[in-house]
């Protein structure tokens, strides 16, 4: 194979392979490990919060700010829009990866997103689901049907994110 046919929808086939080799022999490393230090800004010039991200071979930095109706500036995305990027991409991710070792080509993909983050609970009211998200894939060119819907259960079900976090908070001393 020639450097340009390992490729398929902008993944490097010969390398997920790899992975996916390397994770069969050995479940622990298919785990990714993360970390950032998310800092609160208390000068009013700076946006309240940011974070050093560091990728493979660089690094940025992230800014946040809360809408004005919590308090904000709203100079900044949100926390709530990074989250829904962070949902819609990780999905997007999947799906990609799971058509592209099926052989599906693509000439689009994208995923519209949106949410509705309820922040009652500030407030002292009970609030049983805080959190709507719904995503709309679009594809081309478009697969058949019941092949699409397929397709996006799958990416949904192996997709890290829709599953339950397990969530440890204590402090730093």
């Amino acid at each position: 194979m020639s450097g340009e046919a390992e490729r398929l929808n902008n993944l490097d086939l010969a390398r997920l392979k790899s992975f996916e080799e390397e994770v069969s022999r050995d479940p622990s490393k298919g785990v990714e490990k993360v970390n950032l230090a998310l800092h609160w800004a208390f000068e009013k010039v700076k946006p309240q919060m940011y974070a050093e991200i560091s990728a493979e071979r660089y690094s940025l930095i992230l800014e946040s700010e809360l809408p004005s109706s919590l308090g904000g500036r709203g100079v900044r995305p949100s926390p709530a829009q990074y989250f829904l990027h962070a949902i819609a991409a990780c999905f997007l991710s999947y799906l990609m990866i799971i058509a592209s070792r099926s052989g599906l080509k693509f000439e689009k993909a994208l995923v519209e997103a949106d949410a509705e983050i309820n922040h009652s609970a500030l407030s002292g009211s009970e609030v049983e689901n805080p959190v709507r998200i719904s995503l709309r894939v679009k594809l081309e060119p478009e697969l058949p049907e019941e092949e699409a819907l397929a397709l996006l259960e799958d990416a949904k079900l192996k997709c890290p994110v829709f599953r339950p976090i397990g969530l440890e908070i204590s402090l730093i001393r």
